[in-house]
C-alpha cells in the first residue's frame, strides 16, 4: 500500500512524498525519536505530541484489557505519567511505541489487580497443576496448606518469561477470551493457543515437586 506525505518547505512549496507502510512506520519512528531527544534537552511541551499521536492507542489497548471506559481513560493517562517521568530510562528513542505498549499493559494488569470486586483466585489453575484439595470439610492444615500452594503458585507465575505471564493473566485471572487476548498482544487465534499451551507446560514444570505430593 502506498501512501502520500506531505511535507510544507515554505508558505509556498508543498512537497508530496509516496512511501509504502514499512517507510511510514520508520518515518514516524525517527519522528519519535526526534520528539523524546527534545523533551529529554527541556522542551517538556512537546511530550503533547506523543501523548496527540498515541492516545487512542493507549485508550484502545487499555479498554481491551480492563473491559471499561473510565477505567480505560485513567490508565491510558497513567501511562503517559509513567512514560514522561521515566522517558530518560527509554535506550532507545525510537522504539518509543513498543515501549510504552509495555507501561500500558503493566498499567492495566495494575488496575486489574486492584479491583476489589474480582478477587484472585488461582483454583483453575492448581486444579489444572493437580492440586484439587477439597474444600469440604477442611481442615486448619488443609487451609494452611492451599494457602501455601497458591503462593508457590503466585511465584510460579511471576517467574515465567513476560509473554507466558502475560497470557496465563489474561486467560485464566482476567478471564479474556481468545480473541481478546489476540487484540491484547497482537496474536492470531492459533497465536494465543499456542502461547497459552507453552505458559501452562512451563508452570507446570515450575510446580513439579509442589503439587501431587
Amino acid at each position: 500500500m502506498i501512501y502520500s506525505i506531505y511535507e510544507r518547505v515554505n508558505s509556498n512549496v508543498l512537497w508530496v512524498f509516496a512511501l509504502n507502510e514499512n517507510e511510514i512506520r520508520l518515518l514516524r519512528r525517527k519522528e519519535d525519536a526526534r520528539v523524546v531527544g527534545e523533551v529529554l534537552a527541556g522542551e517538556t511541551e512537546n511530550f503533547r505530541f506523543l501523548v496527540e499521536r498515541y492516545q487512542r492507542f493507549a485508550i484502545g489497548l487499555a479498554f481491551g484489557m480492563v473491559s471499561n471506559e473510565a477505567a480505560a481513560n485513567d490508565v491510558a493517562q497513567e501511562s503517559f505519567v509513567k512514560a514522561f517521568e521515566k522517558l530518560n530510562k527509554l535506550e532507545d528513542p525510537m522504539k518509543f511505541h513498543s515501549w510504552l505498549y509495555g507501561i500500558i499493559k503493566n498499567t492495566s494488569f495494575g488496575y486489574l489487580r486492584n479491583l476489589k470486586k474480582r478477587g484472585i483466585s488461582l483454583d483453575s489453575l492448581i486444579e489444572k497443576s493437580g492440586a484439587i484439595l477439597d474444600n469440604s470439610e477442611s481442615s486448619a492444615d488443609d487451609l494452611m496448606i492451599r494457602e501455601q500452594t497458591n503462593l508457590t503458585i503466585r511465584k510460579a507465575i511471576d517467574s515465567l518469561g513476560d509473554k507466558y505471564r502475560d497470557v496465563i493473566m489474561l486467560f485464566h485471572f482476567y478471564s479474556k477470551s481468545y480473541e481478546e487476548i489476540g487484540a491484547i498482544l497482537g496474536l492470531e487465534h492459533k497465536g494465543v493457543d499456542s502461547r497459552l499451551r507453552r505458559a501452562r507446560l512451563q508452570l507446570k514444570e515450575k510446580l513439579k515437586g509442589i503439587v501431587n505430593e
